[in-house]
């Protein structure tokens, strides 16, 4: 691969954030990737800065994934219950809401078993 600005130079790397091809003269290492030096440091370091957070945020959600789903389906629950037993019954309005919910918890925790699944050997 050949160096996006001189083009007689061989790329040592390519920059994380605009992904063109890097001479040593023009790369920054960051100690998590090249950047185009002067250019593109603080994007880069930016992006690192997000990623990692993003890494830790899912790491600690780790213990509670089960929260949002059993929220929906108990909510749901209540307001299918609610809905039932009064005069309207099913075809009340808040029947249907309540399984709506029921589903939508369903699926949440289907979506977070999948996430977190661990990967097959």
């Amino acid at each position: 691969m050949q160096f996006f600005n001189h083009h007689e130079s061989a790329a040592i790397g390519m920059c994380k954030h605009c992904c063109k091809g890097l001479c040593a003269a023009c790369a920054t290492d960051l100690g998590y990737g090249l950047a185009c030096r002067e250019l593109r440091e603080e994007q880069v370091t930016s992006t690192h800065a997000m990623v990692t957070k993003a890494a830790r945020l899912q790491s600690v959600n780790r213990s509670n994934k089960y929260l949002g789903p059993a929220f929906f389906i108990v909510l749901g629950s209540l307001f299918a219950t609610w809905g039932f037993v009064t005069e309207g019954g099913v075809t009340n309005f808040i029947f249907p809401m309540g399984a709506v919910l029921v589903l939508y918890g369903v699926f949440l925790l289907s979506a977070v078993r999948k996430a977190y699944a661990q990967p097959q050997a």
